[in-house]
């Protein structure tokens, strides 16, 4: 009882609440998540965060978290393109972050993706908050009415953090120049750090087998199924291993196989970034994706912790693949990685063995170099200083280091 009224007091206070930020967003994992996640955690350590998602809650912060029951994002979150169905898709999400708004009367309101600010504008409106998006995804292809709703909504918008100048330009039409920063993917510190790899791969029972992993979303979008495709073509070579790490909509269909197929190993979700450092580092070449103007970060984190990468030439959204988009050659240095189309399973696999026999240690240097110099923590910066522009009753940065 003395917790609670102590509790009520501290969201009455004027000073609690100027230090409140409420954070929306339909999951808390993967990229998107992770980005926001590190920016907001290195940006300072007094705000006091409030986080509504659907689903499991999943952060290394200490944040007050609100769960909602409700279908996994990552397997029912493709209803959320269509601006209609994902209203009815977040409405639940909608409607808890509103009284979340309400009752703690936020400074900011972070929203992890375009729609889900536009639904959590009523709830800025009505408690005077600032309304920062995070921005990873594809809104040039939506219909010509739900691109002059959204212009018409975007300019309550504060602020919006894009991943890549190829997002940047993708909102253009709908968002100010001047109201976009680009906050190029960056590596945590801790993928840069060095690792005994021969005690890793000992731990990991791999012994001398060519080691590939693939790392995020285990979906058709991040094209998941050519590569589990690509373990079931090679399962009976005993001289190479592939792990699998992340969750989705074939989450289960790859743990049934890793129970078949001794040398398919499916190490679910881990969200330990030493762990997932180590597991990196192991592995010989990590399956990676991406779109036309960057690598998403499994990619960058594999890299930083000096393994080259195996790239898909398709980009990682399904309206683009289906439009025929590639992936340029020009996106990573030949140092360290391959782009290779994974529709050629047979080809994939191919590639793969050749890889294998000429052996990827050479590049290890290239790589860890590549992501110190281009996707360090560095790229933070200038993210942490439009943020304080936009909330500086937050400021008190204590380091870059999430």
């Amino acid at each position: 009882m003395e917790r609670g009224v102590r509790r009520l007091l501290q969201q009455l206070d004027a000073s609690y609440r100027d230090r409140v930020v409420l954070i929306v967003s339909p999951a808390t994992f993967g990229g998107s998540w992770i980005s926001l996640e590190e920016l907001l955690a290195a940006h300072c350590k007094s705000a006091r965060y409030v986080v509504a998602t659907l689903g499991k809650y999943r952060t290394r912060g200490q944040c007050i978290a609100y769960q909602i029951p409700y279908l996994r994002y990552d397997k029912y979150g493709f209803i959320a393109t269509n601006p209609a169905r994902g209203f009815v898709y977040q409405l639940p999400l909608t409607v808890v972050s509103t009284i979340l708004a309400i009752v703690y009367r936020p400074k900011a309101i972070i929203g992890n993706g375009i729609l889900t600010c536009l639904f959590a504008l009523p709830a800025a409106k009505i408690t005077g908050s600032s309304l920062i998006v995070s921005y990873h995804s594809l809104f040039s292809r939506q219909r010509p009415f739900t691109k002059l709703l959204a212009r018409a909504l975007a300019r309550h918008f504060r602020h919006v953090f894009a991943n890549s100048y190829g997002t940047k330009a993708d909102i253009a039409a709908i968002i100010p120049d001047t109201k976009v920063t680009v906050v190029e993917h960056w590596a945590n510190d801790v993928f840069f750090e060095k690792v005994d790899r021969d005690r890793v791969r000992k731990a990991l029972n791999v012994g001398n087998q060519f080691v590939v992993l693939y790392v995020g979303r285990l979906d058709r979008e991040k094209q998941f199924d050519k590569i589990m495709r690509v373990s079931v073509l090679l399962r009976d070579r005993e001289d190479i291993a592939f792990l699998f790490v992340g969750r989705g909509e074939f989450d289960q269909t790859i743990e049934r196989l890793s129970r078949i197929c001794p040398r398919v190993r499916y190490l679910g979700y881990i969200c330990d970034r030493e762990r997932l450092h180590e597991i990196y580092a192991a592995a010989d070449i990590v399956c990676a994706y991406g779109e036309e103007t960057y690598v998403a970060r499994p990619g960058i984190e594999a890299l930083a912790s000096s393994t080259p990468i195996f790239l898909s030439a398709r980009p990682a959204i399904l309206l683009k693949v289906a439009d025929g988009v590639t992936i340029p050659s020009s996106i990573i240095p030949r140092e360290v990685g391959w782009i290779v189309d994974w529709d050629d399973v047979l080809g994939t696999a191919k590639m793969l063995l050749e890889i294998k026999e000429r052996g990827t240690e050479s590049a290890r240097w290239d790589c860890r170099a590549y992501a110190l110099a281009r996707h360090s923590s560095k790229n933070l910066q200038v993210a942490i200083a439009r943020l304080e522009e936009c909330l500086p009753a937050l400021k008190g940065i204590e380091g870059l280091r999430a």
